[in-house]
């Protein structure tokens, strides 16, 4: 009589939704088959929930892994009850899924209650404290917007670009939204194409203008829920909107013959963290901790939170906090514009941010450094995007392209080097991470080091990226990059920042892996390590003609 196979039931999820959600998932196939457990795995990726448990998968399970990182909603754990839960950071799954599995048996807990868990996390002990992952689950809701209004304004403004029409001072107009005001048309361009193509600028800054308050609203619903939702969109929305404040104290406020009032600017993405974690904290204090009446519960989430949130933290925004700290704002990015228009100031900031992109693959200083870049885009028109965007394809591309390069060298590498190279053209950096777990500090050095220079030579050829949080090739194929003056000439100066990063960290990476599988590398190791593949190739055909 055969044995009867234990069955394991796993959830994946990552901020992003695109790469660690879907590893993870592969990781633990591998490793469940090798350890002789059956198992199916639930995805809850940027494309929705994928495999979703039946009632009779659930029933037969033996233990459910909960391996995520960031808050997924209304998670119904009444589903699990009686059954033996085990809550993992999906890193640690990708790392070491067989660790992991075995562990699960052994400190996994009962499910026990009836209430759906509208907050629930991987490793509660310190997760469900970090603000990152409640910034991290808000970005990935803004994402689809922001590369919607990227891409789409890149493109329009690449056509404005090209149509060059005359400003009448020699020069022509960059800029759409003046060319449609100015009516100033080339002479086979009509009214009615320039007035098409100006509403579909304006339907494409939807995007720009509604991305921020998403990314707070669902900061604030991964702390609180559904209820914090509106309070946080519509604060975010008055945080980005300078004109709403009260200026009255500064309006005789002077520095360089210039109203004070006149240097506001909105908060951008700082203005969707705070109000997303006060929102969602404050929010989340008064359903855990105040005592309301059973007959006012119900109307709790749909009036009186919406409404007396939203009304008593905006006033005290209009009138305190708002103008101060927009005035502080409008200085910084005043700076930012500085450095972008001196001739070492975007190869600096690109560099740095190339720098931290490559850090951690995705995690949380890459998004810092991502989201940082984003925020900018309304400042600099994309200039520490384009430097980041750059960055993010390197470090996959470079470790996936070496693989098959250098494919006897890397010959137990090739699925890792096909899913690296594929998901490296579309800018998910994170698909260089078992390269960085197997190979270590011989990969991390070049992920850092390359995706540096990446950025840094975005910087030098003075390109723009359009798609907030996303790089890689591919945007290059959606006209999502441009120069500084917005024409398409960025599009293969941008390939290039890419391919001198690429081109170097293979170099490096393959001395460096040389270096630590040998412990030491002579001269003559050096001469022979790009001449080893040809010259075994070589034998090979020798070899086959002999036969």
């Amino acid at each position: 009589m055969s044995e009867v196979r234990k069955k394991i039931l796993a959830i994946t999820a990552c901020p992003t939704g695109v790469a660690h959600t879907y590893m993870a998932q592969e990781k633990l196939d591998i490793a469940a088959k090798e350890l002789g457990y059956d198992i199916k795995v639930e995805t809850h990726g940027s494309i929705g929930t994928q495999n979703k448990f039946t009632d009779e998968d659930i029933a037969q399970a033996d233990v459910v892994i909960i391996a995520v990182t960031i808050s997924l909603g209304q998670l119904d754990m009444e589903r699990f009850n009686n059954k033996l839960v085990y809550h993992v950071n999906i890193n640690d799954v990708i790392k070491d899924p067989k660790k992991e599995i075995v562990a699960s048996f052994e400190k996994g807990q009962l499910q026990q209650g009836s209430k759906k868990i509208e907050k629930f996390k991987a490793d509660k002990q310190k997760q469900s404290k970090s603000w990152v992952n409640h910034l991290m689950t808000g970005i990935s809701f803004m994402i689809p917007f922001i590369v919607f209004a990227g891409i789409t304004s890149a493109l329009i403004a690449g056509i404005v670009n090209a149509m060059n029409i005359p400003d009448g001072n020699g020069g022509s107009i960059k800029d759409i939204g003046k060319a449609f005001i100015d009516g100033k048309w080339a002479s086979w361009v009509t009214n009615d194409g320039m007035k098409v193509l100006y509403i579909f600028n304006a339907f494409a800054n939807i995007g720009f203008t509604v991305m921020m308050p998403i990314a707070g609203a669902y900061i604030a619903n991964s702390i609180a829920g559904r209820s914090a939702i509106a309070p946080a969109f519509i604060l975010t929305f008055l945080g980005n909107s300078p004109t709403m404040w009260w200026h009255g104290y500064f309006e005789n406020i002077y520095v360089d013959n210039r109203s004070i009032v006149d240097t506001m600017q909105g908060l951008n993405i700082v203005g969707a963290l705070i109000f997303g974690l006060t929102v969602g904290y404050l929010v989340n204090w008064i359903n855990t901790k105040w005592k309301i009446n059973r007959y006012i519960q119900p109307i709790m989430p749909i009036i009186i939170i919406p409404v007396f949130v939203t009304l008593i933290l905006g006033t005290i925004w209009i009138f305190t906090f708002g103008p101060v700290l927009g005035i502080a704002m409008g200085y910084v990015f005043q700076g930012i514009q500085i450095i972008g228009k001196s001739n070492v100031g975007m190869p600096v900031l690109g560099l740095v941010l190339g720098l931290l992109a490559g850090v951690d693959l995705g995690g949380p200083i890459n998004k810092i450094a991502s989201f940082g870049a984003t925020a900018l885009i309304a400042v600099d028109g994309g200039k520490a995007m384009g430097a980041s965007a750059a960055a993010f394809a390197v470090a996959p591309l470079g470790a996936g392209l070496a693989s098959f390069i250098f494919k006897n060298k890397f010959k137990d590498d090739r699925a890792m080097g096909i899913n690296a190279t594929i998901l490296g053209f579309m800018g998910v950096s994170e698909s260089a991470i078992p390269f960085a777990i197997k190979y270590r500090w011989a990969a991390i050095v070049p992920n850092i080091i390359c995706s540096g220079i990446a950025g840094m030579c975005a910087g030098l050829f003075q390109v723009s990226g359009h798609v907030g949080a996303w790089g890689g090739p591919i945007i290059a194929i959606f006209a999502g990059v441009t120069t500084y003056s917005n024409s398409f000439v960025g599009i293969p100066l941008y390939l290039l920042a890419i391919a001198i990063g690429v081109i170097v960290h293979i170099i490096l990476f393959r001395i460096l892996v040389e270096v630590q599988t040998k412990g030491k590398l002579t001269t003559d190791d050096f001469k022979n390590i790009f001449k080893k593949s040809k010259k075994e190739k070589a034998e090979k055909l020798l070899k086959r003609a002999n036969q």
